[in-house]
């Protein structure tokens, strides 16, 4: 399917160059994964990582031992709903 960007962006997004290896060569992420994770400005800090990961480990309590995997899974469910900032604080993680 397709997904809606959001316009206009002040600034350009990330790109999918600046993308960490092991998010941009994902065998999980769709090419459309990758856009819209490559749409935002900047990535979430690594405070703003850990507070989320900490309030989702009630949902999720193996999250920390999860895999590239099973969080790129997971990430990719919260890109099915349009949540990029999510989907990148699981990746990461």
């Amino acid at each position: 399917g397709f997904f809606e960007i959001p316009k206009p962006l002040s600034t350009l997004g990330i790109g999918v160059d600046a993308m960490p290896d092991e998010v941009k060569n994902s065998m999980i992420l769709t090419g459309n994964d990758l856009g819209m994770l490559g749409n935002v400005e900047k990535l979430p800090s690594t405070e703003d990582v850990e507070a989320f990961i900490k309030n989702i480990s009630e949902r999720y309590p193996n999250i920390k031992e999860a895999t590239h995997r099973e969080k790129h899974k997971l990430a990719q469910n919260y890109l099915s709903y349009g949540d990029v900032d999510s989907a990148w604080k699981i990746l990461l993680s």
